[in-house]
């Protein structure tokens, strides 16, 4: 009676356990933070669905907090669905020309609406490596937050008709590869250099924060 009176007690610290872990925010990462790589868009001119993103970089509680998309094949970061896009296109080799037309519209995805997750960014230099101008990606340790307010589809034309990036993780499609897509504001504050077209993408610490406590450093 005793044997089984334990087991019973033993059966319920399990489930209650496991009811503790799914009650955890799904938006935590581990405290040491996850690594992954940072690449750089313009969300202060960008049309979705006839919408005009107007996220780049706002106040939010007295420190500058900057937009940006999550890759939707990141495997720590959580997305809320209300970020997600669709339809996606059927025939992304078509829409390929509608990119270069500028015709193509992409998917619907929610913009303008700075209220998702937020995250610490730390810069650890230049993603696989790269060099700036044959010198190191300076700033490393420089940090900011970011907070998601749209996604990155990695078969979202945009991201697949970038036929002159081969590495899939700094267009959004790698798989298992945790991705955020930041404004280009934030890169002069990780690095100490503007942003122009082709400085590195960035290899970054990604830690979980409070969207009411963004940190920069």
């Amino acid at each position: 009676m005793q044997s089984l009176v334990a087991l019973l007690l033993a059966g319920l610290a399990v489930t209650d356990a496991n009811l503790v872990l799914k009650r955890q925010s799904p938006t935590s990462l581990p405290p040491a933070g996850v690594t992954g790589i940072a690449t750089f868009n313009s969300y202060s001119n960008q049309v979705s669905s006839g919408q005009t993103t107007n996220c780049g970089t706002f106040a939010s509680f007295g420190a500058p907090t900057y937009g940006a998309a999550v890759g939707d094949l990141s495997p720590d970061l959580s997305l809320n669905p209300t970020y997600g896009c669709g339809p996606l296109p059927a025939d992304l080799t078509t829409d390929c020309n509608e990119v270069a037309d500028n015709t193509y519209q992409g998917p619907n995805c929610k913009a303008n609406t700075p209220c998702g997750t937020c995250y610490k960014v730390t810069n650890q230099g230049g993603f696989n490596g790269e060099m700036l101008d044959s010198q190191p990606v300076p700033g490393v340790g420089k940090f900011i937050t970011v907070m998601i307010i749209d996604a990155c589809p990695h078969n979202s034309a945009w991201n697949y008709c970038k036929t002159s990036v081969t590495n899939l993780a700094e267009k959004c499609m790698a798989p298992g590869q945790d991705a955020l897509d930041i404004d280009q504001s934030a890169y002069s504050a990780l690095t100490g250099v503007d942003y122009a077209g082709g400085v590195p993408n960035l290899s970054v610490k990604i830690e979980s924060v409070d969207c009411s406590a963004p940190v920069s450093g």
